[in-house]
Formats: structure tokens, sequence, C-alpha cells
């Protein structure tokens, strides 16, 4: 019997893996927000460009880092 590892977004680390955790927990349910002030961000591949979360109201960009999902 093997044991199963606790995700990412749920344990806190944020190693390599930490934007495909935070899309994960987005298409579980979660909000994903950002650290300082708590503003909800989404998603949008864009290939040209690192910071890939947005505010919603399309003016900030943010990196995966600088976010963390809430349930």
């Amino acid at each position: 019997m093997s044991t199963s590892r606790t995700p990412a977004y749920m344990s806190g680390r944020r190693g390599r893996s930490w934007t495909r955790m935070l899309r994960l927990a987005e298409r579980k349910g979660a909000v994903i927000v950002t650290d300082e002030t708590g503003e909800r961000v989404v998603y949008s591949p864009d290939m040209n460009r690192w910071r890939h979360w947005w505010s919603l109201d399309g003016k900030r960009r943010f990196d995966s880092f600088e976010c963390h999902p809430e349930f």
C-alpha cells in the first residue's frame, strides 16, 4: 500500500510546478488570489510573457509565486 502525497497547492510548497498546481486548484474550485492584497486573479496563457496571472480589471499582471489558492 502506498501513501499518497499532499498536492503542492495544499501544502504551500512553491516549486517549479507551482503554476500547474495553481491551475489545477482553480479547476477544482479554488479562487486564486495575490499574497499581498488578496485580489482575485485569472490565468491567461500568453507564451511571450512571464507573468501569466491577471487582475480581473486586466491592468495588473502577477507571477505565479505571488499568488495562492483559497478554497
